[in-house]
């Protein structure tokens, strides 16, 4: 039985003794995640850049940003196409969804009395984008923590870090997550990890969480870049076993290399290399660079942050950088988002489905198994037969689930081995492993309409076997579990491709 129509069953079954079950509507609730996509949730306080992080993702200013506390409400972003990346939806906390134009975001932001109010009945934002990136997930973009918007009266609501969890938790919208924390210099490294420790979600860990450290481009020294560096390898060192990185990125940088129009990029390096101006001086504050000939109209056009502008002129002629095409390049390249896509990549979607299947059948066990003991103990007082027999078979269902969970964590301490120990797992098979448990992590439904994907064919699997089953008879103990447990998932797509 697929996992949504077993939540389903169980969430019937207990309302026929609860009607207005708590749990029956957390299991609905886990049944309709359990088919909406991978969800990676950007989380940390007021001003860290959050929104601006996923709009340089995105390649595109969707996602709301403002000098003051601009994200109020959990806003959800995913892939649309045409007319639908014009509008956004809203859901009312009544239940009710209502879509506006882009241009009306503006009314979720600000402090007046209406716009409080608007964003109290606001259960959550929708937004559009048609973008490659969002093809493989959905992004959330959360309240941030430690708000100084208290006037907003929402604080209790919104801004503390137990309502974020909750809501994420709740929306089950969370199956990896983004720590965002500005890399201020006026901050030491124990009060970014207090920050951390204070808007670190429940259940997260370095298997579906890492953390970036932003505004690194503003630090006040000589070397922003390397500064930044080595407060990632020591907040790393604090953070080992709670995320799985910490990446520098420079969120306004990569929204200028994907967003910024080539206009930008061509007079920026023809200022830098042709204008006979004294660079190094106008780039000494902002107000001396807007003296010169064009300098406000190229800033205006990067929409960039001043110490962002800075620092990318300044590594274009560290570079000798002057031809625009190559600006752009090294724009993105300064970011560091790359880096962070990377990882996302590597370590997200690679095993998307078993991360997403294992976390559902985690928040499925707190509901489910309350509800077994209770309709046993019903079955036993009503000595219903039938009743006694659904028990039964739900119980089995749930056996299975608990069976399938295990698999899943094997499949993701395989993925832990080839990142630890690559060498143990031949670098050819890496990606057909992987492939063939994340293929396994889907239900039937999904299976169908991917078809085979990128699965290795029949003869490529009964090699795998071979090969696999011969280590794990030599192997030692721990990696004897590993061999075994891929030569399980091998005849399991076996038996599938057998089948098709």
């Amino acid at each position: 039985m697929e996992l949504d129509h077993y939540l389903r069953s169980v969430a019937a079954r207990l309302r026929e003794f609860e009607p207005d079950s708590d749990s029956s509507n957390a299991l609905l609730q886990i049944a309709e995640d359990s088919r909406q996509p991978f969800n990676v949730a950007v989380v940390g306080r007021m001003k860290a850049g959050k929104s601006t992080l996923i709009n340089a993702l995105i390649g595109k200013t969707l996602a709301i940003t403002g000098t003051e506390e601009a994200t109020a409400t959990l806003n959800y972003i995913r892939l649309g196409r045409g007319d639908e990346t014009k509008k956004f939806d809203v859901r009312w906390r009544d239940g009710g969804i209502e879509s506006f134009p882009l241009d009306d975001l503006s009314k979720w932001t600000g402090k007046s009395a209406d716009v409080i109010d608007r964003i109290k009945r606001t259960a959550l934002l929708r937004m559009y984008a048609d973008s490659k990136y969002l093809e493989s997930m959905q992004i959330i973009d959360t309240p941030g923590t430690g708000s100084a918007v208290e006037e907003h009266d929402i604080a209790s609501d919104f801004l503390n870090p137990q309502a974020i969890a909750e809501s994420i938790e709740v929306g089950g919208k969370a199956d990896a997550i983004v720590y965002v924390f500005p890399a201020t210099a006026r901050e030491s490294d124990e009060e970014t990890l207090e920050l951390f420790a204070s808007g670190r979600l429940p259940n997260s860990g370095p298997r579906d969480s890492v953390a970036v450290l932003h505004k690194w481009d503003s630090l006040a020294v000589d070397n922003p870049r390397k500064r930044a560096q080595e407060k990632a390898i020591r907040l790393m060192n604090d953070l080992a076993g709670k995320v799985a990185a910490v990446i520098p990125v420079s969120a306004p940088l990569a929204l200028a290399a994907r967003s910024a129009p080539e206009e930008f990029f061509a007079d920026l390096v023809t200022i830098l290399f042709h204008s006979g101006q004294d660079i190094e001086r106008a780039l000494s504050s902002p107000d001396k660079w807007l003296r010169i000939p064009l300098g406000k109209a190229i800033l205006d056009l990067s929409q960039m942050p001043w110490p962002s502008f800075r620092l990318l002129a300044r590594s274009l002629l560290r570079d000798s950088i002057a031809d625009s095409k190559a600006a752009r390049e090294c724009c993105l390249r300064e970011s560091g988002i790359e880096l962070l896509e990377n990882f996302i990549s590597q370590e997200f979607f690679t095993k998307k489905d078993i991360i997403k299947k294992s976390r559902l059948l985690k928040r499925t066990a707190i509901h489910i198994e309350p509800a077994l003991r209770k309709f046993y103990l019903n079955a036993r007082m009503d000595e219903a037969a039938d009743l006694q027999s659904a028990v039964i078979e739900l119980d089995r269902e749930w056996q299975r689930c608990l069976d399938e969970g295990s698999l899943l964590e094997m499949d993701l301490q395989v993925g832990e081995m080839i990142k630890e120990s690559p060498e143990i797992i031949h670098e050819d098979h890496r990606d057909s492993i992987l492939e063939s448990c994340n293929y396994l992590a889907k239900d039937i439904r999904a299976r169908k309409s991917l078809g085979r994907g990128k699965l290795p064919s029949i003869r490529e699997v009964e090699d795998l076997i071979r090969f696999y089953s011969t280590k794990e008879n030599l192997a030692r103990k721990r990696e004897r579990r590993i061999f075994s447990h891929i030569v399980t998932r091998l005849q399991q797509i076996h038996r599938i491709l057998s089948e098709a």
